[in-house]
């Protein structure tokens, strides 16, 4: 009986998110489908606990107690679209300050009934704080009206980016590139082996090829790979043979890697140490991988539009408080 509030709030949550969706798409009315809701759910799951209270059978009890459960998680979902209603661009503020105060609620609850029953010896006021905390939020909720966001009219949850367009070819090509077993893997100085033992997941190389035209420098390809840190060298010859092979200009070729601590230190520096000697040849073939990639995306390229563009984005700029 104990899982039986857990699967209430379950399919409440479900069906409480399906129904403000479909309420919304009939009406058009925010108000309805968030409020509406919410007010509903609250004020019955209140209802369904008060009543639980005086149910001398454990199972009818508990039962009414997760259709309470139900009722609750029903209403609860229109916390999140009137966070993103009321938040606009604010939305990570506006969100975080109500999922704390609910932490804190949450927090706090457990002492207080807990006080309540050493004081009184009676479950029955722990339950009717239960139901008095809904009804409470059922009246709050009749006064949250989501026309819009708190902070002004300038305040949509959307950046609006400028973006330009363009016609041309497009192909993508992956491929493997995990290292062989046996090969030097000491990463971090905590290692406690030096050469690979396994593969928990393979490396990939992905590849994106794009073409406005047939002129070299109007070709651009973006290599990606599951990779830490390659030597320049090897990045520059990645470049020269890519560059090479697809006629295209060498300064169009980007490279990125992943920046992943499970691929190992793929360096010729490292070629004197345990599993040392695979480094070389392993490097080798990856530099004839990504041309083999980029002839791959080049030759099996289909006409597309793109779509660009750029913003800046504020997040963590400020890193310290003095």
């Amino acid at each position: 009986m104990t899982s039986w509030p857990g699967i209430g709030m379950m399919a409440g949550g479900l069906l409480g998110g399906i129904s403000s969706e479909w309420i919304y798409k009939a009406t058009g009315n925010k108000r309805l489908s968030r409020q509406g809701i919410a007010v509903a759910g609250m004020t019955i799951c209140s209802m369904l606990f008060v009543t639980a209270n005086y149910i001398t059978d454990t199972n009818t009890s508990v039962f009414l107690m997760a259709l309470g459960a139900f009722w609750a998680a029903f209403g609860g979902v229109s916390g999140y679209s009137v966070a993103i209603d009321f938040g606009g661009r604010n939305i990570a503020t506006v969100f975080s300050t109500m999922n704390m105060c609910g932490n804190i609620g949450a927090g706090l609850f457990p002492l207080v009934v807990g006080r309540i029953i050493e004081k009184s010896h009676n479950w029955d006021f722990a339950l009717f704080l239960f139901a008095g905390i809904f009804a409470l939020d059922a009246l709050i909720w009749s006064f949250l009206n989501p026309k819009g966001p708190l902070f002004g009219k300038d305040s949509f949850m959307i950046t609006k980016v400028d973006s330009s367009q363009s016609i041309g070819k497009v192909g993508v090509a992956q491929l493997d590139i995990t290292p062989p077993i046996g090969i030097y893997h000491r990463m971090w100085g905590a290692a406690k082996h030096d050469q690979a033992t396994g593969v928990h997941r393979p490396l990939m190389l992905t590849l994106l090829w794009m073409a406005h035209s047939d002129e070299p420098s109007e070709k651009f390809v973006l290599i990606t790979m599951d990779h830490c840190i390659l030597d320049g060298a090897e990045i520059k010859a990645i470049r020269k043979l890519v560059s090479t092979s697809c006629n295209i200009n060498e300064f169009n070729v980007v490279i990125s890697l992943s920046h992943t601590h499970g691929s190992g230190w793929m360096s010729r520096t490292r070629s004197n140490l345990p599993g040392g000697e695979l480094i070389g040849p392993y490097l080798d073939g990856l530099i004839q991988k990504c041309a083999s990639a980029s002839i791959n995306a080049m030759n099996n390229s289909q006409p597309a539009f793109i779509t660009f563009g750029s913003t800046r984005c504020n997040l963590g700029s400020t890193s310290r408080l003095l």
